[in-house]
């Protein structure tokens, strides 16, 4: 900063007599003037704007919802974990979950797993499943105690931007099951932030800990190799996260809505 308002200087006292001369303020001066600025300010001018609503967006919140199935947001996510084979019991890599939650009561309606890339197939598997009631759950996975009981037809469906949320397929099912689609505002995080924090949770709590994790990002694997250290199996994971989505993450208290999202859900329902 200090260089550029000499060089403007420079540059401005050379059409000016030598008694109209600007001053050349010290390096401690401009320091004093930028710490008299306001801090959003000062990241909008070094970073850009979009950085500095991120880091001072206290007052900006998403939409409120009153109700269950008001609006359930969908998204897709790369699993951090490796999986292997149930026959080969060779690496069959990382899956992509696709994932629909509940924003009111924060339970997730239903997801589908697959090794293809984000799809119109995944979009559609993951609208059947939040749609249908879970009846195969004792039967496919008896380890799970609970039930899953949070299913039905919301009323709006929030999705982010690519191509498999805008195909003809897509629009074509919510207008015949009469639910709405929102896209959600480009580079706007907060505005679908429940479900990118529920797939962050997803994530760290149930795979990070995991043999054949490739964690989050570079620097937290660092020379880990997730795929010789892969041992789950992908009959396994399917079981696994039945159970952590229906008796760990429904059944813990969630800071959001201050309640239990499995009580939020059976007191919404009951009433209607």
């Amino acid at each position: 900063v200090h260089l550029e308002i000499l060089r403007r200087i420079t540059d401005a006292n050379q059409f000016r007599l030598k008694s109209d001369q600007r001053m050349v303020p010290s390096r401690r001066s401009i320091y004093r003037e930028i710490a008299r600025l306001s801090p959003c300010e000062v990241m909008v001018a070094r970073y850009g704007k979009r950085r500095a609503d991120m880091a001072f967006r206290v007052s900006v919140t998403g939409p409120v919802t009153t109700r269950a199935l008001e609006r359930v947001m969908m998204d897709h996510t790369p699993s951090d974990l490796i999986f292997v084979d149930d026959n080969s019991m060779l690496p069959l890599g990382r899956p992509t979950i696709t994932t629909a939650l509940d924003e009111y009561t924060r339970c997730p309606m239903g997801f589908y797993a697959g090794f293809e890339p984000p799809s119109c197939l995944a979009v559609m598997r993951c609208l059947k499943s939040a749609i249908l009631p879970k009846t195969y759950l004792s039967h496919l996975f008896p380890s799970v105690k609970n039930r899953w009981e949070c299913y039905g037809l919301p009323e709006l469906v929030v999705v982010d931007n690519p191509p498999e949320f805008h195909s003809r397929h897509f629009e074509l099912a919510c207008l015949q099951i009469g639910c709405d689609i929102q896209y959600a505002k480009v580079l706007v995080p907060w505005y679908k932030g429940k479900i990118e924090r529920f797939l962050k949770t997803w994530n760290h709590d149930l795979m990070h800990g995991s043999p054949g994790t490739t964690f989050s990002n570079i620097l937290e694997r660092d020379d880990y190799d997730a795929g010789k250290h892969a041992v789950v199996l992908l009959s396994t994971f399917r079981e696994i996260l039945h159970k952590w989505i229906v008796d760990v993450y429904m059944q813990t208290p969630h800071r959001g809505i201050q309640d239990i999202p499995v009580h939020r859900w059976g007191s919404e329902t009951t009433g209607l």
